[in-house]
C-alpha cells in the first residue's frame, strides 16, 4: 500500500477518547493551511469488499467548533480519472461526514472496490494557528474480504 499526505500524521493520544495511546490518523486543518488529506493507493486490494475505520475529533471539547467551520466538509473519496468522487457511507444519505463528528469514535462503513481513496478535509474558513484545535482522527482502517 501506498499512503500520501498533506497536514496529516500518524500520531498518539492518552486522552479521551484516546484512552488506548496506539497510533491513529491525524488531519489537521488551520487558518494557514485549510485542506488536509491522506491517500491510499489500495489498487492491490482486489479481495475486498468493504471498508470500515473509527472517526472522531482529536480534541473531544473542540467538536463543536470544527463542526462550525464555515463551508467545511470531510468525505472519503475515490480517484476517478482526474477526479476524487465522494463515497457515502453505508447507511448514510450524503458522503460529508462531518455532521456525524462527536467527542466519541463512531466508526464507519463503506462499500470497497480496488483503486486509489482518500480521506478529504476541506475547511476553507478555519481560523488560528493551532494544529489540533480543529484536528480530526481516524483510526483503525480495515479492509474486509
Amino acid at each position: 500500500m501506498t499512503i500520501t499526505t498533506l497536514r496529516s500524521q500518524i500520531n498518539a493520544s492518552t486522552y479521551a477518547p484516546h484512552t488506548g495511546g496506539n497510533q491513529m490518523l491525524v488531519l489537521s486543518v488551520r487558518a494557514s493551511a485549510k485542506l488536509a488529506w491522506t491517500q491510499f493507493d489500495l489498487s492491490s486490494y482486489t479481495e475486498g469488499v468493504k471498508l470500515t475505520f473509527r472517526y472522531t475529533a482529536w480534541n473531544s471539547s473542540k467538536v463543536a467548533d470544527i463542526k462550525g467551520i464555515a463551508g467545511s466538509s470531510i468525505a472519503f473519496q475515490k480517484q476517478n480519472g482526474a477526479d476524487w468522487d465522494p463515497i457515502i457511507p453505508v447507511g448514510q444519505t450524503t458522503a460529508d461526514i462531518l455532521p456525524l463528528l462527536t467527542g466519541e469514535y463512531i466508526t464507519l462503513e463503506y462499500d470497497f472496490a480496488p483503486g486509489v481513496y482518500r480521506i478529504y478535509y476541506d475547511a476553507p474558513g478555519a481560523i488560528g494557528t493551532s494544529n489540533t484545535n480543529l484536528a480530526v482522527v481516524m483510526d483503525d482502517i480495515v479492509i474486509y474480504k
